[in-house]
Formats: structure tokens, C-alpha cells, sequence
């Protein structure tokens, strides 16, 4: 037995904005790792908070990322024309943050992988 529920404009939006900010973590931290001027940059969002390490300004930037995507993704017409053009309901966009997260893992356990036993 099967039920189509509708999907909250909120739960779409900030599940959109989960799927999207898994890959931009993975992203950010190959960043700060292959690019000096990222890790600085992050290392100075964390020490407008007073703590001058690029881990905190790392969190920073997802947590505000998450958030404002969160709310952008979760207005009406936006989310609107992605349920429709997309067909998403509750199991597809599910499945795209299963996915999404499983490339940001690929891409950080990859990177090391290679970094670690292959030079």
C-alpha cells in the first residue's frame, strides 16, 4: 500500500540544502588541503568568533551555507518548480541525499586515500 504525501516546502528545502552542503563540505575541506589560501581564509572566518583555527571557520561556513540554502530552497516557487519539473517526494529526495553524501564521502576518502599510499 502505497501514499503519496505532499512534501513540506521546509523539509525540501533543507533537505536540498543537505545533499548540496555534503558536497561542498568535501569540496571546502579538499580546499584547505590542496589550496593554502582557502585553509587561510577559513582560519580567519573562525577568528571572528575568536577562535583562530581553519576547523572553526570550516564550521562556520557549512553551518551558514546549510542554513541560508536551507531557506532559499524552501520558498514556494523554488521548491515548487523542483517538486514538479523533478517529480521529488519524501523516498527521491532520501535517495539524493544518500547520494550526495556518498560522493563527499568518496571525495575525502579518496583524496587521503591517495595522499596516504600513493604519494
Amino acid at each position: 500500500m502505497s501514499e503519496t504525501v505532499n512534501m513540506d516546502k521546509m523539509n525540501f528545502g533543507f533537505g536540498i540544502s543537505l545533499a548540496i552542503i555534503a558536497i561542498v563540505n568535501a569540496l571546502l575541506t579538499l580546499g584547505k588541503e590542496l589550496v593554502p589560501g582557502i585553509k587561510d581564509m577559513a582560519t580567519t572566518v573562525g577568528s571572528l568568533i575568536g577562535i583562530n583555527h581553519h576547523w572553526v571557520g570550516h564550521g562556520i561556513i557549512i553551518l551558514l551555507l546549510f542554513v541560508i540554502l536551507g531557506f532559499v530552497f524552501s520558498q514556494a516557487t523554488i521548491s515548487n518548480f523542483f517538486i514538479e519539473k523533478f517529480g521529488f517526494d519524501q523516498i527521491r529526495l532520501l535517495i539524493f541525499i544518500m547520494i550526495c553524501t556518498i560522493i563527499g564521502i568518496g571525495l575525502i576518502g579518496g583524496y587521503f586515500f591517495m595522499h596516504t599510499f600513493i604519494g
